[in-house]
Formats: C-alpha cells, structure tokens, sequence
C-alpha cells in the first residue's frame, strides 16, 4: 500500500491543484492483419476492405486469441457469434459488404458470413 501511496504523492506532488491538468492519452491497440491486406479498419476509417478468400484462410479453425491479435476486438459479441463492421470484398463477384460475423463452434472460428 505504502508504493501506491508514494506513487499517488509524486504524481500530485508535480501539479500545484494536486489533479492532472492534461487528459492522458492512451494508445489504441495496432492492428496487425490489417497490414498484410490493407489499411486501418472500419472503426478507425478504413476504406479498403478485406479480401473475402483471405480472410477465411487466415480465420478459419482459429481460436479467439488468434482472431483478437489479428482483427482486434469486435464490435459485437455474443456466445457464438462476433461481429465486424469493416468492409470485405468477394473478387470473383466484386460484392462489397460492411460487416461480417464469425460463428464459433468448440472455441475455433466454424463459419464466416457477410452482411
């Protein structure tokens, strides 16, 4: 408790008010996968979507850590399904969707739809 306390002292002990004058920013979490196939995501303004075939060999019988340490945090998540609002693209259709969900089946990821 005493390093807590001491470390409370010497943040406040800088700032005459005794509170922190300046918001403190926190770094948002990188998104790796996106640079093997495109740009920033959905959430942060992305504009080339995934490409469909990449994203099923990338994803599919993976579990969720994997899908976390390559497309972040989802926007929705239920028991059995999260759901990305980032754009993907099929090439031999050239149909472009602004969301898809993961289904999951025994911890690994089972289907992949697009909506």
């Amino acid at each position: 408790m005493f390093r807590y306390l001491s470390m409370l002292i010497i943040l406040t002990a800088g700032c005459s008010s005794g509170y922190l004058t300046q918001p403190v920013k926190v770094p948002t979490k990188t998104r790796p996968f996106s640079t093997l196939i495109g740009s920033q995501s959905a959430r942060s303004g992305r504009v080339t979507p995934y490409v469909r075939s990449e994203l099923e060999s990338m994803l599919l019988g993976k579990t969720e850590i994997e899908v976390v340490g390559k497309l972040g945090n989802p926007n929705r998540k239920t028991e059995k399904t999260w759901v990305y609002s980032d754009p993907s693209k099929d090439l031999k259709s050239g149909k472009v969707t602004y969301s898809f969900s993961l289904h999951w089946n025994s911890g690994k990821v089972e289907k992949i739809t697009y909506e």
